[in-house]
């Protein structure tokens, strides 16, 4: 897949300032064009989980293509969790599509220790701030497998769209009280930096 939308040259720690141990992060595209905007829409709202598998997939052929990242198999990716309530309104949970993509790719093994437990209102139409300082952690950690855990480097966090940096935030910490490894994060669009 060769798509010609703008890839985000900035580098996404930055929104973090360095207040996160964050091994690496990369988001694919910027929030630039209406092409890029229709994509989410269409990967979120419009009833087209197989688009999010081809996206993850494309993510990371070009990923890998980009970086010197030979060790991408002993990794576990974890998609931010939906909760049950949208998961079973929207049928799929975008972020676990790109997950399974980004693992058919790179080979990393697929993991789900996060959850959300708590609904939560969507973000999509709060300002940065409101996203910033909105509510408690929504997300709790479920021990995966003790080999599977036992078998892996480091975790790479997966989500669809990065805005503010709170989900991620939010996930980081989360699973940070749980994983002392190396932690990580891939977004497909990044909408602001």
């Amino acid at each position: 897949m060769n798509l010609g939308w703008i890839r985000h040259a900035a580098n996404p720690l930055e929104r973090f300032d360095d207040r996160l141990d964050w091994c690496f992060g990369w988001s694919w595209l910027s929030m630039a064009s209406r092409g890029e905007r229709q994509l989410v829409h269409q990967l979120k709202y419009g009833g087209h989980a197989s688009l999010g598998h081809t996206l993850g997939e494309a993510m990371a052929r070009e990923f890998l293509g980009s970086q010197d990242w030979n060790s991408a198999q002993s990794w576990g990716i974890v998609p931010i969790p939906l909760h049950r309530k949208r998961l079973r309104r929207r049928g799929y949970n975008q972020s676990e599509q790109l997950a399974s993509g980004w693992a058919t790719v790179t080979k990393m093994k697929a993991m789900n220790p996060l959850i959300r437990a708590k609904a939560g209102a969507s973000l999509t139409k709060m300002s940065r701030t409101q996203r910033l300082s909105h509510g408690e952690n929504p997300f709790s950690w479920i021990p995966p497998k003790a080999p599977l855990l036992g078998s892996i480097q480091g975790l790479l966090i997966v989500d669809d769209v990065v805005t503010t940096g709170s989900t991620l935030e939010r996930a980081h910490s989360t699973v940070r009280q749980h994983w002392p490894g190396p932690l990580g994060f891939v977004t497909m669009l990044d909408a602001i930096l």
